[in-house]
């Protein structure tokens, strides 16, 4: 006959009846005891699922409201993508083309973070170190044309030998800086929070007239911001 269990003997103790093997109680018993200890070991070791970042959204801004055919700055915009809208881009990108104007040097194609007045379009360009960008729009001879367009500055720019110099034709209409809106040329304009306009009047003398933006610059970490380009006929002047 086998030998008890002991009261210190927790081991499992087989008991042969006839041919079948039964495991004893004790050892059940003790086995499920176990199962339960690894499960509550499992359940208190798990984390709960760290919360998800939602994505970002992107900027949407609302369509500009279209300039009445009356105002000082209405009729047809005689520029080609004066508003820098094409190519529409995100972000910033460097160009060595852009529709309807002749680009030399480093010029940056940049979607304007903000929602603000100026850009109208949301796009503009960034000259960098000597660069410009120029374009000949059609012009009829005696005819009076106004030139519009809004220049800001961004980045670290040494004032005293920065500038932007703005051209029709062969007169400089202006030669100017503005306050940085940006901490360099790559970080971004944050909301063209100062800029200039200039709205000179010119009469055409050829069938062509020149615009022309020149970026001078003795810092790579600045660049000139242009925006907003138009030229429109005027009604001529009364003679007396």
């Amino acid at each position: 006959m086998p030998a008890p269990v002991t009261g210190g003997d927790i081991r499992a103790r087989p008991i042969t009846i006839g041919l079948r093997t039964i495991t004893s109680a004790v050892h059940l018993r003790f086995r499920s005891v176990a199962v339960l200890a690894v499960a509550a070991a499992a359940t208190s070791c798990a984390t709960a699922p760290a919360p998800r970042t939602p994505a970002p959204t992107a900027l949407v801004c609302p369509a500009p409201v279209p300039t009445p055919p009356t105002s000082t700055t209405g009729g047809q915009n005689l520029v080609v993508n004066g508003g820098f809208d094409t190519p529409r881009i995100t972000g910033r990108r460097t160009v060595s083309t852009l529709a309807g104007w002749l680009v030399s040097g480093p010029v940056k194609l940049v979607a304007s973070p903000s929602c603000g007045a100026v850009p109208a379009s949301g796009q503009y360009v960034a000259l960098g170190y000597g660069a410009s960008i120029s374009q000949a729009v059609p012009t009829v001879p005696g005819k009076l044309y106004q030139f519009d367009v809004y220049e800001s500055m961004e980045g670290v720019c040494n004032i005293a030998y920065s500038e932007i110099d703005t051209y029709w034709n062969s007169t400089l209409i202006s030669s100017t800086t503005t306050p940085a809106t940006g901490r360099t040329p790559d970080a971004g304009d944050t909301a063209w929070g100062a800029y200039d306009t200039y709205t000179p009047t010119f009469i055409a003398k050829s069938a062509t007239s020149a615009i022309r933006f020149v970026a001078t610059t003795e810092a790579f970490s600045c660049a000139f911001d242009v925006a907003n380009a138009s030229v429109t006929v005027k009604p001529s002047p009364t003679l007396p």
